[in-house]
């Protein structure tokens, strides 16, 4: 693939699920290393990710903030990486090297893969894996994922009911991401399904604020940075 003649190096970096000292080394090299830094925010100045980070961001880096809505529906965040892409693409016709900054792994449910779409046949792009929010839950709860022959599944909790029990039929484990305000509606679901005693409950995994319990005794509401890991040892029998 041909790029432009003169160009920085765009650069997806994984900076974990939260706890900085789960950065990897190639990501505190890279953050430290670029010359500019950029990352989504929930709202202006509230970016995880660059909280992870921050200690790695030199003071003479440059930094572009863009704020995703976090709403149902898409046309607003793609209008924002329709930005943010524009934005990083001058940073890298003038020759400067940008580390985007990703919660967990950039291409796992990750911003980062909106903007690498964006971007890719244009400008050169490397990607820096990081420790998903799912490996820092299971490490939590001491509970497996997988072992010799299981399936597991990676399912959002906004899916409906029916692609919700088609999962608990065809997996071993199954991680609920992206909970949030889905939370009382899975967990009415994995109650009428008979498996809600094998679910547990973890919150801002691997920091300081994390809260972990069973499912039955989490809260009616919770943050975006939720999950509910179910481990039925085989598939559901529904």
């Amino acid at each position: 693939m041909e790029y432009r003649e003169i160009s920085g190096i765009l650069t997806g970096v994984g900076v974990g699920p939260g706890d900085p000292q789960l950065m990897t080394l190639r990501a505190a090299e890279t953050v430290q290393n670029a010359d500019c830094v950029a990352w989504m925010a929930t709202s202006p100045g509230q970016s995880r990710a660059r909280d992870v980070a921050v200690a790695w961001i030199r003071g003479s880096a440059r930094t572009l903030e863009f704020v995703l809505p976090m709403v149902p529906d898409p046309e607003p965040a793609e209008r924002v990486y329709d930005a943010a892409a524009a934005q990083i693409g001058h940073e890298l016709r003038a020759g400067r090297n940008v580390a985007c900054l990703c919660e967990g792994d950039p291409m796992f449910y990750g911003s980062f893969m909106y903007l690498h779409a964006r971007l890719y046949s244009a400008y050169p792009i490397r990607i820096v894996p990081g420790v998903p929010s799912i490996a820092a839950a299971s490490a939590t709860l001491r509970m497996p994922l997988a072992a010799r022959e299981d399936r597991f599944a990676a399912v959002p909790a906004s899916l409906d009911e029916v692609a919700i029990r088609a999962a608990i039929r065809s997996f071993e484990t199954i991680a609920f991401l992206k909970v949030g305000r889905h939370l009382p509606r899975l967990r009415r679901i994995l109650q009428s399904c008979g498996v809600a005693n094998k679910a547990a409950f973890i919150e801002n995994a691997s920091l300081a604020n994390e809260r972990v319990s069973a499912l039955a005794d989490a809260p009616d509401s919770a943050s975006y940075f939720s999950m509910v890991v179910l481990r039925l040892g085989r598939a559901g029998s529904l």
